[in-house]
């Protein structure tokens, strides 16, 4: 898969094809995201190898991404995202010279760089990471798993 810098949405309540929403400050490839009611977040957002910004959009109109702030670290695909309607975090991901371990939090309403909301733990002897690829994220009002 090419890195992009397209945003689409669809209408949930009727059946249709994407609609073009605008666009990411640069090209993404698997970004980690995250969405408030009325923000969305996407992170490693960037044309270099790996890259540490994160952008927005305002949900309830179309228009081009903004830059929100930074990752703690610049990493590239690989990591993952989950949110609630306040607090993003942002996990894991490909970085040189090795995996991401850091969890990155963010408040939704407020721009900003990262804050270290933790990291995630080793998986085996050889110290790796549970974010080299595959995975998935969820979250409710509570927190993400």
């Amino acid at each position: 898969m090419a890195a992009q810098n397209i945003i689409d949405y669809v209408t949930i309540a009727s059946t249709g094809n994407a609609i073009d929403f605008g666009d990411l400050t640069e090209t993404a490839k698997c970004p980690r995201v995250g969405a408030s009611s009325t923000r969305a977040l996407a992170g490693a957002v960037g044309s270099n190898s790996y890259n540490n910004t994160v952008n927005y959009i305002t949900i309830a109109s179309t228009g081009n991404a903004i830059d929100f702030g930074d990752l703690a670290t610049a990493s590239n695909q690989g990591g993952l995202g989950a949110s609630n309607s306040v607090i993003c975090l942002m996990f894991g991901g490909n970085s040189s010279p090795s995996p991401n371990p850091q969890i990155d939090q963010f408040i939704i309403a407020t721009l900003g760089n990262a804050t270290d909301f933790g990291d995630l733990r080793l998986v085996s002897e050889s110290s790796e990471f549970v974010n080299e690829g595959g995975g998935a994220a969820a979250s409710n009002c509570h927190g993400g798993l």
